[in-house]
């Protein structure tokens, strides 16, 4: 008899978490600002129209790579990767347009 309620009380207990659940609201797209992306068109070296290189960054989280950040004359940023392992630039490279 007892075992009878321990069961009934387990299946109860599980039928009510399961009905107290409810979906969470899905999180709006974000409407942030989409950066834009380029290649790279030689693996050997940064085209000169990309203007002056301005920063350098590293993040820890991949080692031995670095971003190499150019700014234009009409203020466009650009940032390639340089492994430093195997001294190649990164083939794609993210453009972030001044307006």
């Amino acid at each position: 008899m007892c075992r009878k309620t321990g069961l009934w009380v387990l299946v109860v207990v599980l039928l009510l978490t399961t009905l107290s659940c409810a979906r969470l609201p899905e999180s709006p797209a974000q409407k942030g600002v989409m950066v834009g992306a380029a290649q790279l068109p030689a693996s050997d070296s940064i085209p000169s129209e990309w203007g002056k290189l301005v920063s350098v960054t590293s993040n820890p989280a991949y080692p031995g790579w670095f971003q190499l950040w150019f700014q234009d004359e009409t203020g466009t940023v650009r940032m390639v990767a340089f492994n430093l392992q195997t001294k190649q630039l990164d083939s794609n490279a993210v453009v972030l347009a001044r307006k």
